[in-house]
């Protein structure tokens, strides 16, 4: 590999949508042999790696922000616990698999019932087939 690039959004909202334009490239089959790219189409951002993303703001009051990767299609969970280990909110069940790519997930600090969940520390986990991660957050009012 000749070079690797490495991008963060810097924008959350735009995490579904990312894309990248090269104002220059140059291609190399040798040191000797270094060439200027004469076009370079837009492309599409891709993740490398399954990533589950602190949340954002942590501690949050009245929401945070959850962002996850997925580097190939694959079955999504993402739920919210509390510190007992009881289903709190569903975020993300998506049985029949979501695109690789970057998500985005606004958690509103209501239960799966629509009430404002109290004080305190909850997990949320990322569970696919071949990943599971949890993370922590703490509701502040």
């Amino acid at each position: 590999m000749l070079a690797e690039l490495t991008f963060r959004l810097r924008d959350r909202r735009l995490a579904t949508d990312a894309r990248f334009d090269l104002q220059q490239a140059f291609l190399a089959s040798s040191a000797d042999d270094v060439r200027r790219a004469v076009a370079v189409e837009s492309a599409r951002l891709q993740p490398s790696a399954f990533v589950l993303a602190k949340a954002y703001p942590n501690p949050f009051n009245p929401a945070t922000q959850i962002d996850f990767s997925l580097a190939t299609e694959s079955s999504v969970r993402l739920i919210v616990y509390d510190v007992l280990g009881r289903t709190v909110r569903t975020l993300v069940r998506a049985d029949e698999g979501l695109a690789a790519g970057f998500y985005s997930v606004t958690w509103d600090g209501h239960d799966a019932a629509g009430r404002p969940v109290g004080n305190g520390l909850y997990f949320y986990r990322l569970t696919t087939p071949v990943f599971s991660r949890t993370g922590k957050v703490m509701m502040l009012k």
